[in-house]
């Protein structure tokens, strides 16, 4: 069996050779293969069997835009069809397998002038889609693909237009729900359900570029809603240093901040501009060093896994980050045992680290400590603890590096290979593990266990798509598992495809009809996709078959939204007897008590809030609202003047 969701249709094995799966998410798979026809390779996206008529008109809406669209920088279409009835498929242009999501979520870094002419880019595609009356409505970097991605100045092709508009259609919703595109790179008026235009892809372009450069989005959420509120009223965060510690340069910044403008009529006018300043900014950055303004930790240099021929145990050879492990625990020691020393003797110890020097005019026995003394070796132990877990955080990373297990690890019957990559996935070492799965798989494709684990590993090293693929395969072994249904409605969830999220839920409910936790998950959906009542009834389900802190706080968060305040305290409160420590919990509840007019039950909860994260900014915002309601405004000034590094407050 193909590790894949959809086999390859064998009614176009004849013109399309040596197939090769590529990736499955949503609703369709993707395989690469030969056209015998046009002598190239490419890539075939494949919809079915039997898809519903939602899906085909989505499948037949791309391949039309995509149809009419010829641009170095897009996807190319170059077929489309239906065969034995069930299947419909669109052949495409083969580009690298890499999109930019990939390249961020995996923690490569990217320089800001490698960032710029990606940009540049993808501005130049799009220019060429709007002036073919094309609106993307779904622009961010998972639909971003990349040829050859280590290059200096990779080539991008843009993709998925399966939600894309014609500009002088009838507007009509392309999707199961009531937003079109992806929540975290919406523009606000995509939120309202408005019929966009051009500018609105240009928003979706604001946070594509802001991810890029900073790896997270500008604004996060747990719901639509929730993100829909940050997008229409929040400032955008900072953008001046990249993930890496560069330094983004003021005209870039300036950019992103038009583009990621609250108004349609505030941004960018076409990308034709954008492109000119990116252009503009490209040549002046190609003559220009900017500093690092935060240096990366630096691993050491990348040695051989040595396996030993009697034990049949590995080593990591990552030699540089242990030999600083154990000069910081060696002298932790140190520092500790003079500690130890001076309470015991009131003298100060003879112990030294080789190569250190005790300063001229001093004994060993002198005097005793005085008050800076001891603050110093505090500190000094303080210090030392955080080097430590920062060694320690380094070696950690080296478990989640892509690995090649030598043949002689790999000795052994399934069963022990499967034995040892559960023992690697219990310690974290998720790649290690893949090595052994993989190794597996290429022996016995069908292997259920094997599937089900390497898509454990695969979801935890972020690789979303991957695991999608592996639990979808183990599905086809057994197709009544509702674990299983769980696992990749869940991971469904993760790529935004919510119906098919809301699908894998109620196969799994039929078959666990009393399991709380299926139903606790249908509702937090189907509240992301706007159908409040089955969200609500749901939720209400999942509470009288088991309570639970998830299923308080969802259906608090739902009340919220439709503005039943004293139904959110309440399940808020029942939430928090689960879990009294969650600084969320306190901050939700807190905004009902402030819309209930109740400001100093609101300020409570804020102030319980901030004592359990004091670095979140919309804590000290919310609660210097309070206070200002409270006619307290030294106090409300006081919250608005904190720093906060993650996010300006009080602009």
């Amino acid at each position: 069996m193909s590790d894949a969701r959809v086999a390859f249709p064998t009614s176009l094995t004849g013109r399309y050779k040596e197939p090769r799966f590529i990736g499955a998410g949503g609703a369709s798979t993707v395989y690469a293969a030969h056209d015998s026809n046009l002598n190239k390779d490419v890539a075939i996206k494949i919809l079915g069997p039997r898809p519903s008529g939602q899906k085909l008109v989505r499948f037949q809406q791309e391949a039309k835009v995509i149809g009419r669209l010829s641009h170095p920088n897009i996807v190319t279409a170059i077929d489309f069809g239906v065969v034995d009835e069930n299947f419909a498929y669109m052949v495409m242009d083969l580009v690298g397998d890499c999109s930019l999501e990939a390249f961020i979520s995996r923690g490569e870094e990217l320089s800001v002038t490698k960032s710029i002419e990606i940009f540049r880019q993808i501005a130049i595609a799009m220019t060429h889609a709007h002036a073919h009356n094309v609106l993307h409505r779904d622009l961010k970097p998972g639909n971003v693909l990349l040829d050859n991605p280590a290059a200096t100045h990779p080539r991008i092709k843009v993709a998925d237009f399966g939600v894309a508009k014609i500009i002088g259609t009838p507007f009509f919703v392309t999707t199961g729900n009531i937003f079109i595109g992806t929540p975290s790179y919406m523009s606000p008026e995509q939120f309202r359900a408005q019929d966009v235009d051009e500018r609105s892809d240009i928003y979706s372009f604001g946070c594509l570029m802001f991810e890029t450069l900073k790896g997270t989005v500008p604004f996060a959420g747990d719901v639509a809603a929730e993100l829909a509120e940050k997008h229409a009223n929040e400032p955008v965060p900072p953008c001046t240093v990249t993930a890496y510690g560069e330094e983004i340069p003021t005209r870039l910044q300036e950019i992103i901040r038009k583009c990621l403008e609250k108004k349609p009529e505030n941004r960018f006018d076409s990308f034709e501009t954008v492109e000119r300043y990116l252009s503009a900014l490209s040549a002046e950055e190609s003559s220009t060093a900017r500093p690092v303004v935060q240096e990366r930790a630096k691993l050491a240099a990348r040695e051989p896994y040595l396996v030993s021929s009697t034990t049949s145990q590995y080593q990591a050879a990552d030699t540089g980050a242990t030999r600083k492990l154990m000069i910081a625990i060696t002298t932790l020691v140190v520092s500790l045992a003079a500690l130890i020393c001076y309470s015991l003797t009131g003298e100060h110890s003879t112990f030294s680290l080789i190569g250190s020097e005790t300063p001229s005019g001093t004994g060993s026995g002198d005097a005793s400590m005085d008050g800076s003394s001891k603050k110093l070796e505090k500190q000094q132990s303080v210090d030392l603890s955080a080097q430590i877990e920062e060694e320690h955080k380094e070696r950690r990373s080296w478990r989640n590096r892509d690995i090649q297990l030598p043949a002689t690890m790999l000795k052994g019957s399934t069963d022990d290979l499967l034995d040892r990559a559960k023992r690697q996935i219990d310690k974290k070492r998720y790649s290690f593990a893949c090595g052994y799965l993989d190794h597996v798989l290429k022996l016995e494709p069908n292997n259920f266990r094997a599937l089900k684990l390497r898509g454990d590993a695969r979801k935890n090293l972020n690789d979303v798509n991957g695991a999608l693929s592996d639990i979808t395969a183990a599905l086809f072994l057994r197709p009544d598992d509702s674990d299983l249904l769980y696992r990749r409605a869940m991971l469904r969830r993760e790529t935004s495809d919510l119906n098919g999220t809301i699908e894998d839920l109620n196969l799994a409910i039929e078959k666990e009809p009393n399991n709380s936790k299926y139903f606790c998950q249908r509702g937090d959906s189907y509240m992301e996709i706007g159908k409040t009542k089955e969200a609500f009834e749901d939720l209400t389900r999942s509470i009288s078959l088991k309570p639970s802190e998830a299923a308080y706080r969802s259906r608090g968060k739902l009340s919220q939204l439709n503005g039943k305040f004293r139904d959110a305290i309440d399940d808020f409160s029942r939430a928090m007897e689960a879990n009294p420590g969650s600084a969320e919990l306190r901050f939700l509840r807190g905004n009902s008590y402030n819309q209930l007019g109740e400001y100093q039950k609101a300020v409570a909860d804020y102030t319980a809030a901030i004592s359990r994260n004091g670095g979140n900014a919309n804590f000290y915002k919310m609660r210097a609202n309070a206070y200002e309601q409270l006619g307290e405004p030294g106090k409300a000034k006081a919250d608005r003047s904190v720093p906060i590094d993650d996010f300006q407050i009080g602009r």
